[in-house]
């Protein structure tokens, strides 16, 4: 049995399809934003209901707030956002991790939120004991099925 699981976590194409993914970029439930290759920021809010004010922020580790926009009003679903990490002058103000903070309202109600970031791909793990291959990137280990879109 032990063999058999070695042999299903060699089989071919599965660590050369989650090595392919290496240099991308993938989509994936968080509330954490990680910096791309670029410095830039990006992820999709998804709305559950139709909104009149969508307030984006980006806060550091200290609590500082380092970005924020208003979005205005919303259409209920996905809604995309980047931010380049600088700030009006052109200096860059955010090199790490930063939580993703959204707030959404209607007729002074709030609207439901999920969030999603991108986050690099930066290589694979894949255990020696047939575990699952995991993706290392900016938000730690993820399975590939953690990915909701990748580029």
């Amino acid at each position: 049995q032990s063999l058999a699981t070695m042999a299903q976590a060699f089989a071919p194409g599965r660590l050369s399809d989650a090595a392919s993914w290496i240099g991308h970029s993938m989509l994936t439930q968080s509330n954490i934003a990680t910096p791309l290759q670029d410095g830039s920021y990006a992820g999709q809010v998804t709305l559950a209901g139709d909104a009149d004010q969508v307030n984006l922020s980006l806060v550091d580790s200290t609590g500082k707030v380092v970005h924020s926009e208003s979005l205005g009003a919303q259409k209920a679903g996905d809604l995309s956002f980047s931010w380049d990490g600088k700030d009006s002058s052109g200096a860059t103000v955010a090199n790490g991790p930063l939580q993703l903070v959204v707030n959404a309202s209607s007729a002074g109600q709030s609207v439901g939120t999920t969030t999603a970031t991108w986050t690099g791909i930066a290589g694979i793990q894949s255990p020696a004991n047939g575990g699952t291959t995991q993706l290392v990137t900016g938000l730690g280990l993820l399975t590939p099925d953690a990915a909701l879109q990748l580029s």
